[in-house]
């Protein structure tokens, strides 16, 4: 029995040795961000009250009785697709009404939790945790894994990646191999690195690949206008000196 206890003790000694540097700061501290805009509107449906649901809630509100989430919020955790994201997470989550969800979960020590605002004229969401790739619960290899996840559940036109994390002792930082080099069916529109003496910040940019051609493809119509109409212009002018 002593010999497990010890056992014990000295593995817990070991991780807080490999975890956490002389400032008594993990090495593996981070926090990652994902900010998406131009949501999916077919899979937003998922964040707005049923009309059963709404019904609901007005009844409450008309006898001054006190909602009580559950049903509804668990609801919009499974369908959604947020629940396979982590799902040993400890979730408290709130569903608006009509629409919108907002959702802070535990992951033992760490956290992740999540905004999304679902209406077409204003689709917003945003994913946060810090939960480092090296914790042994963690069932992601890369954070490439955890975005791809987050991504397809809310499809965005773009989305804003950012990653804040400790620098290892004696090193650079390892921040340019942990952030994303390329996202499929998305295309990187920036990407800077800012060295923060003992922490790096990542920050980059990616837009719909579709978008960006429909971009293109609006510049070369308006191109296209605009050399039309100075043509007919020179062609009017020179006709005018005719008369």
């Amino acid at each position: 029995m002593n010999k497990k206890i010890q056992t014990i003790i000295k593995t817990k000694q070991e991780l807080t040795q490999i975890k956490v540097d002389k400032d008594g700061i993990a090495e593996d501290d981070l926090t990652l961000e994902i900010l998406m805009s131009g949501l999916d509107q077919k899979q937003m449906v998922n964040f707005w009250r049923t009309e059963e649901e709404k019904r609901e809630v007005m009844e409450i509100e008309e006898r001054g009785d006190v909602y009580v989430k559950g049903k509804t919020e668990n609801r919009v955790y499974e369908q959604s697709g947020l629940k396979s994201v982590f799902p040993e997470a400890k979730v408290d989550h709130y569903v608006f009404n009509p629409c919108g969800y907002s959702s802070n979960a535990l992951l033992g020590e760490h956290y992740y939790s999540v905004h999304v605002t679902p209406e077409d004229i204003c689709s917003y969401a945003s994913f946060e945790c810090n939960f480092p790739l090296s914790n042994v619960k963690n069932p992601y290899n890369s954070y490439n894994e955890i975005i791809s996840k987050v991504l397809n559940i809310f499809n965005p036109k773009q989305f804003v990646i950012t990653l804040f994390t400790r620098k290892p002792e004696g090193t650079l930082g390892q921040i340019r191999d942990l952030i994303p080099q390329s996202i499929k069916g998305y295309q990187k529109m920036d990407k800077i690195i800012y060295d923060l003496n003992k922490w790096d910040l990542a920050f980059c940019q990616f837009t719909k690949n579709d978008i960006i051609l429909e971009r293109i493809k609006k510049s070369e119509d308006e191109n296209s206008i605009e050399t039309k109409m100075n043509r007919l212009a020179i062609e009017t002018e020179n006709m005018a000196l005719y008369i």
